[in-house]
Order: structure tokens, then sequence, then C-alpha cells
């Protein structure tokens, strides 16, 4: 329950944010962006990244249990 309460903290947040009036020299974007906008998009990116790694770990032993995928010891599959 607490987590769901970070994350909704972390998009309350970016939703409400407001400028800080201080721009970055790099880029010229307000500072408000990168404390707002960063935690939601590094959530973002984690939660991809962990559907991603899940769902191949899935599909390969999805090919291993059917018999699809054969590993034979000495011989990579594809080369002669």
């Amino acid at each position: 329950m607490q987590a769901l309460q970070h994350y909704g903290k972390k998009v309350l947040l970016f939703l409400n944010r407001q400028g800080f009036g201080v721009s970055d020299p790099v880029f010229n974007y307000d500072v408000a962006s990168y404390v707002y906008g960063l935690p939601l998009y590094r959530l973002f990116v984690s939660w991809g990244f962990q559907l991603v790694t899940l769902t191949s770990l899935v599909v390969i032993l999805y090919f291993i249990a059917t018999g699809a995928l054969q590993l034979r010891p000495g011989r990579l599959p594809g080369f002669k």
C-alpha cells in the first residue's frame, strides 16, 4: 500500500508542478522539469525494463518447455 502512495505522490507532484524560475544552463529547461519530471520518467523506464525482462524470461521458459528450443552441449544452434 505504501508503494502505491509513493507512486501516487510522484504523479501528483508531476501533474501539479510549478516552475522554479531558474533555467538549466545547458538545455535551458526550467529546473522544475528535472525535480518533478525525472522521478516519474525513471519510474516508467523501470517498469518498462521489468516488463521486458519478465516477458523475455517467460518466452524463453515457454520455448524450453515446449521443446522448440533445444540446447545441445558443444554445439551452437544455427552454426555447422
